[in-house]
């Protein structure tokens, strides 16, 4: 473990003991009027200094110690919690969260995920699934098997950032897929007539699957009015909002925890302390003596 960020794993730890990562939310809009339709769970922590963390290197230590999957569960416990929270300002709209290949392949994860949206009171179309992964599944039968029985049961699959992985298409021919993301990095460049034609195919592409098609990364009117002309109807960016709180204000507090025999207390001070007194949305913690 001596190539790890130990500040970082010490957070990473927490976050799965106490199931709060410190989520953010951004807009998923209507392209032609901005009109809110969803939200996207976006991981948005700070270290002890204030800068933010980039949420690669989160997953990537998560993965070099085999806690990717605890992660991903606390994420998405820390979503439905969200989700239930919120529900007098965001009834009707649905909430996505990435979650990679490998965890979903776990046996035991739909039901994982299905008993805790009944446990929270949350209908399946209440949340969106975006797959992602940056390597091959390990269990293609098991990986199928799972998802098939998240579809059946209502939940909406999402490829995160179509074309970008190595089995975007191949994905497409084997499970149920609701939603393509198309990546920034497509949106970047839409100017181009060759990429404008890419994202034309790969509009066609959906409609032949049914799928709805949500572009990522949205900086610019100019991006908007081409895809909108692409028959792109939906988007998300810095255009139409950076990801954001929406939970209630937060205010200070200095609560300390034992994690795994070290004593933690909030590096910021700051966080969501909600009517039955728990704490959420933490930023960071470091170790007391």
């Amino acid at each position: 473990m001596r190539n790890f960020d130990t500040a970082l794993l010490k957070q990473l730890l927490w976050w799965i003991e106490s199931s709060s990562p410190p989520m953010q939310y951004q807009k998923k809009v209507r392209l032609i009027d901005s009109t809110v339709f969803g939200y996207e769970a976006l991981l948005r922590a700070k270290d002890k200094n204030g800068r933010l963390i980039d949420p690669t290197a989160v997953l990537n230590l998560a993965s070099k110690v085999d806690l990717r999957e605890q992660f991903e569960r606390a994420t998405l416990l820390a979503v439905v919690r969200d989700i239930v929270r919120t529900r007098g300002i965001t009834c009707g709209l649905t909430f996505a969260v990435n979650v990679s290949t490998v965890t979903v392949q776990r046996k035991g994860f739909a039901k994982y995920l299905t008993d805790l949206l009944a446990e929270h009171g949350i209908g399946a179309e209440e949340l969106v699934l975006e797959l992602t992964e940056d390597r091959e599944t390990a269990d293609a039968d098991s990986f199928r098997s799972e998802i098939l029985q998240l579809q059946s049961c209502g939940i909406d699959l999402s490829i995160d950032d179509f074309g970008q992985a190595y089995s975007g298409l191949e994905r497409l021919t084997e499970i149920p897929i609701a939603e393509i993301k198309l990546g920034r990095d497509l949106v970047s460049r839409i100017e181009t007539p060759q990429v404008a034609c890419v994202i034309g195919l790969v509009k066609r592409m959906a409609d032949e699957f049914c799928a709805r098609l949500v572009a990522e990364g949205i900086e610019t009117e100019t991006q908007r009015k081409l895809l909108i002309e692409s028959g792109v109807s939906l988007g998300q960016g810095f255009l139409f909002g950076r990801a954001a709180c929406i939970l209630e204000e937060p205010r200070p507090i200095a609560k300390s925890k034992l994690i795994r025999g070290v004593h933690c207390v909030p590096i910021l001070g700051h966080g969501v302390v909600t009517a039955t007194g728990e704490v959420r949305a933490v930023h960071a913690y470091t170790v007391t003596n």
